[in-house]
């Protein structure tokens, strides 16, 4: 089996209480977790990683001045194949999952084997040769 510690995944959860849980589940299975509580965190966590990041679990709702979905923009447009987990008590907007089509969205609350299909996947996604249209 392929080392999943070669690449991170980015969690962004403002929840105190869930954010330590997602860690541990995904430490526990072989994931490198980095954690951030709001988008300026996950920006700056992004950054001091110094390793491409390639999967990112980003709730929609967050505290601060950037929005969920707007980390979300400014992350896939620092790395277009960026591979997404969208978490959320609430269902999305249409239009945000239209354009994200791509994306998992686990609606919280959520199980650990959820968590864990959704994150595997979004690996496999980053790990499939891209198709070249003719």
């Amino acid at each position: 089996m392929l080392s999943m510690r070669s690449n991170y995944v980015l969690v962004v959860e403002d929840d105190p209480c869930l954010r330590p849980l997602i860690q541990a589940v995904l430490s526990a299975n072989g994931f490198d977790p980095r954690c951030a509580a709001n988008a300026a965190e996950a920006l700056s966590v992004s950054e001091q990683t110094g390793k491409t990041l390639q999967v990112a679990l980003v709730d929609l709702t967050l505290p601060g001045a950037m929005t969920g979905e707007e980390l979300i923009e400014q992350l896939k447009g620092q790395n277009p194949n960026l591979s997404l987990v969208i978490t959320s008590g609430r269902l999305p907007p249409e239009d945000l999952l239209e354009r994200l089509r791509d994306a998992a969205y686990l609606q919280k609350p959520f199980l650990p084997s959820e968590l864990l299909r959704a994150v595997r996947t979004a690996f496999k996604k980053v790990s499939e040769p891209k198709s070249v249209a003719p």
